[in-house]
């Protein structure tokens, strides 16, 4: 009996369980964003430091930036989608630029197919962040479902994304904390590598 020839499997798409998030984070720079349409249901944020060039989430007291001194800094996570493109993303948004997101929710109960348009006060990266909020009037079953919102920061965190708040993740986030403490590495011209 002859052995068959071995031979690629050609299929259109991965396995729907093997697909890993493919969100990306988003923020707003100098040119605007409008008319995208609001996937998330309530607001969500957390605490982070901005170690080596790296944002980490704040673990409260046991954090070692926090006891070291360091700023935190809210940041709010909103799913977004962009109608014209079909993609589907994550704003990340300022504590100043919670507002109306806030208020948003509490008046509707909800955020999903609100509309919304972001943009900075100058033309500056790092200028205020401008964020208004309007009814939507996209049917909620032509939006698509949002991503969960942890899971995918879990991931860029380093994070195990299944159980997000487990006792393992607080030590991993730790060990990242405790990587991000270390002397960045110099290429001798005075750039970090």
């Amino acid at each position: 009996m002859s052995k068959a020839t071995p031979h690629p499997v050609f299929t259109s798409q991965p396995d729907p369980d093997k697909i890993g998030p493919t969100i990306e984070v988003i923020r707003i720079a100098a040119k605007p964003k409008r008319g995208l349409i609001v996937a998330s249901h309530d607001p969500l944020g957390c605490y982070t430091h901005w170690r080596n060039n790296r944002k980490l989430p704040c673990l409260g007291p046991d954090c070692k930036c926090h006891q070291t001194g360091e700023d935190r800094r809210w940041y709010g996570y909103v799913a977004i989608w962009q109608p014209r493109t079909h993609n589907m993303c994550i704003l990340e948004y300022t504590r100043a630029a919670a507002v109306p997101f806030v208020e948003y929710f509490n008046k509707h109960r909800t955020m999903r197919g609100a509309r919304l348009d972001a943009y900075r006060r100058s033309e500056k990266t790092n200028s205020r962040l401008i964020v208004h909020l309007y009814d939507g009037d996209t049917p909620d079953e032509e939006i698509p479902t949002a991503p969960n919102r942890q899971r995918v920061l879990a991931r860029i965190w380093g994070l195990n994304f299944d159980d997000f708040d487990d006792s393992k993740n607080v030590a991993r986030l730790q060990i990242i904390q405790d990587a991000a403490f270390l002397p960045t590495p110099n290429n001798g011209r005075g750039r970090n590598t």
